[in-house]
C-alpha cells in the first residue's frame, strides 16, 4: 500500500467582516497595492444539487454560488434563483447580508433582481468579474428598489461603460434609502470606462459621486463631502492615466 497523500490544502479564510481583504479585487481599494492576478478557472459541477449555499449567523448571512467560471452563467443564475425560493417555501423574503455571484459569464441581471426582490436586507452585492455590460445598468433599478440598504456594490473586471456607470449611479440615488448610515461602495474599475471630463465632473455632481480619492476624509463607511456614492479607484486610475487636463477651476485631475 502506497503512502498516504497529502490533506489538500484549505481555502478557508477568517472572518474579518466587511473589510476583509479576501480577493484581489478588494486588496485593490488601497491605491498602492494592485489588484492581484484573477484566479485560473477551476472545473464546477454546474449540474450538481448544490448550486449555491447559505452560511453564517443570522444577521451575518451570505448567499453564494457554487458554480464558478465557465459553467456559471444565466442559466445556472436562474436555477439558483428558483431554487432558493423553493428552499424557502415561497416565503417573501430571505435574510441575507451578502450575495456574491462573482467570477463567471453572467450577461444578465434578470435572475439576480428577481432574486433580489426576496432578499430586502442585502448589503453587499458582488458582481464582478462577469461579463456584464450597459445593456444591463437599467436592472439595477429593479434591484435597488428590492434592496434599499446595499451599502456595497462590487463591478470591477466587466465590461461598463461610462454610460452605464452614469445609469446606475442614478438608479441608486433614485432608490437606495435617502439618509443611509454609510455611502454605497461602488467598485467599477477594470470595466470599458474611458476619461471624459465634462461627464466625470458631471458624475461628482449631479450623480451625487464621490471618487474617494482623499483617503484620509473619505473611505468605505463615511463621506467627507456628504456624496451618496463612492467610486474608488476607477475616476482616481482615469485622472492619472490624463495629467495634462485641469478643469476650469484650475484644478488638476492628475
Amino acid at each position: 500500500m502506497g503512502p498516504r497523500s497529502p490533506p489538500s490544502p484549505s481555502h478557508s479564510e477568517p472572518d474579518w467582516g466587511d473589510d476583509a481583504p479576501d480577493s484581489g479585487e478588494q486588496r485593490a481599494e488601497r491605491r498602492d497595492v494592485p489588484a492581484e492576478p484573477e484566479e485560473e478557472p477551476v472545473e464546477d459541477d454546474a449540474s450538481g444539487p448544490a448550486a449555491w449555499s447559505l452560511t453564517g449567523k443570522p444577521k451575518r448571512r451570505k448567499l453564494e454560488s457554487q458554480v464558478r467560471w465557465q459553467k456559471f452563467d444565466d442559466t445556472v443564475m436562474a436555477r439558483i434563483a428558483k431554487d432558493i425560493r423553493r428552499a424557502v417555501d415561497c416565503a417573501s423574503r430571505v435574510e441575507v447580508h451578502e450575495a456574491d455571484f462573482s467570477k463567471g459569464r453572467l450577461t444578465s441581471l434578470a435572475a439576480v433582481a428577481d432574486l433580489c426582490s426576496m432578499l430586502p436586507n442585502l448589503h453587499i452585492l458582488k458582481l464582478y468579474s462577469n461579463h456584464l455590460a450597459d445593456d444591463s445598468a437599467p436592472m439595477f433599478g429593479r434591484i435597488f428598489r428590492a434592496c434599499p440598504l446595499l451599502v456595497e456594490l462590487h463591478l470591477s473586471h466587466n465590461g461598463f461603460t461610462l454610460r452605464g456607470v452614469e445609469d446606475i449611479a442614478n438608479s441608486a440615488n433614485t432608490y437606495l434609502a435617502p439618509n443611509p448610515r454609510r455611502p454605497l461602495w461602488m467598485r467599477m474599475e477594470s470595466n470599458k470606462i474611458k476619461f471624459d471630463l465634462a461627464r466625470f465632473r458631471e458624475l461628482e455632481g449631479n450623480h451625487h459621486v464621490c471618487s474617494a480619492a482623499d483617503s484620509s476624509s473619505c473611505d468605505r463607511s463615511r463621506c467627507e463631502h456628504g456624496k451618496r456614492i463612492h467610486m474608488p479607484i476607477v475616476l482616481v486610475e482615469d485622472k492619472q492615466q490624463h495629467r495634462h487636463h485641469v478643469d476650469g477651476d484650475g484644478v488638476s485631475w492628475a
